[in-house]
């Protein structure tokens, strides 16, 4: 347990800034494998004991950023099912099997949900993002908390 901080009633701009930048570090998942976790991480874990402020909302950000990928994965198996069934089906079948025995339902499905996802992620990590700029405490909805 570390010892408890003193913080003051407003969160400096330095404490502000690396707040904000823990939420934002999440978009260096749409370049690199993971880099929605570990990018808020980086920052988290460098600027957890200097400020209770920045600590609160690196947690935020890594569990929301963890919840997205999980969902994410759940949608991407809803979307792969379909395709998966038919390959095995056309392998076993043999050629008795067209190409409209293809759910695209499933597939359309999967693919929407995967869309709201992103979208959800892009616009919450914005919105706290801003709230850390502003000096605001933030909490995204449907979370789960795991740090």
């Amino acid at each position: 347990m570390h010892p408890k901080r003193h913080e003051p009633d407003e969160p400096s701009p330095h404490e502000r800034s690396n707040a904000m930048l823990c939420h934002l570090m999440a978009f260096a998942g749409f370049v690199f494998p993971f880099g929605s976790i570990v990018g808020p991480l980086i920052v988290w874990l460098a600027q957890k004991e200097k400020s209770e402020f920045i600590d609160r909302h690196g947690r935020e950000a890594i569990n929301f950023q963890v919840t997205v990928m999980l969902l994410s994965a759940g949608a991407t198996l809803l979307l792969l099912m379909p395709v998966v069934r038919f390959v095995f089906q056309t392998i076993n079948d043999g050629s008795s099997v067209s190409e409209d025995d293809l759910p695209i339902a499933g597939i359309l499905m999967g693919a929407a949900v995967l869309v709201l996802i992103t979208l959800l992620d892009i616009v919450m990590t914005i919105v706290a993002a801003v709230k850390a700029n502003a000096g605001k405490t933030f909490r995204y909805p449907l979370t789960l908390r795991l740090l």
